[in-house]
């Protein structure tokens, strides 16, 4: 990419073929500010499963989603990298994992309204965001509208990994849904396997509803 272009991520968000094309062609290092969004919303969201407010304050529990972001958010890049290579593998997928982790890694730049979202929610509510008082009864209107919002962005980024996977595996976004879906189907038994771990571990008592996100 040339300089404007490294200027300009939010490019993936409009052109997700092309802007992945010009990745792969400059050959770029995996940026750390990705490992940073997807690491510090996984935790945050974590946070909020595991209804941490009660055990911790939300001093704890945004330093520590902000000081592990990086490290977290790499290990899960390349883990779900490796799970829709290898799946990739059974629909004839050519992407080799180095550009499948490309792939993957810019789809996630709507992370960062993600992220955003928290921020606000976390400077509005305190400890509160994460127990399940602001999410029994009446939801107040702006939890509601920023959850939305991130409803929306994951779809977002959804649409993206199709676009961006299809392009590094040479077959179509609808192919490639395939694709996602069944990488997703072992990332949620693994998901499982640690809520149940981390549950026990810590004798949580997790939201009764939660949020699956890819």
């Amino acid at each position: 990419m040339n300089e404007n272009q490294k200027k300009q991520p939010f490019r993936v968000m409009k052109d997700p073929r092309g802007f992945i094309r010009r990745v792969l062609l400059e050959k770029q290092p995996l940026h750390w500010v990705l490992a940073f969004l997807v690491g510090a919303v996984w935790l945050f969201s974590k946070a909020y499963t595991y209804i941490l407010g009660f055990k911790y304050s939300v001093v704890t529990i945004t330093l520590g989603s902000l000081l592990l972001a990086i490290p977290v958010g790499f290990v899960l890049i390349y883990l779900t990298s490796y799970l829709l290579y290898i799946t990739g593998k059974v629909f004839k997928g050519q992407g080799t994992y180095p550009e499948i982790t490309e792939a993957y890694a810019w789809s996630r730049v709507p992370e960062l309204f993600v992220l955003l979202s928290w921020l606000i929610m976390v400077g509005l509510y305190g400890q509160k965001m994460f127990t399940p008082i602001l999410t029994t009864g009446a939801v107040p209107i702006l939890v509601f509208g920023l959850l939305l919002i991130q409803i929306v962005f994951w779809l977002w980024q959804s649409v993206i990994l199709f676009h961006t996977l299809g392009e590094v595996q040479k077959f179509s976004a609808w192919v490639a849904i395939w694709n996602v879906l069944l990488a997703w189907l072992i990332l949620v038994v693994l998901d499982n396997s640690l809520d149940w771990v981390v549950i026990k571990g810590l004798n949580l008592r997790p939201m009764a509803v939660r949020f699956l996100q890819f």
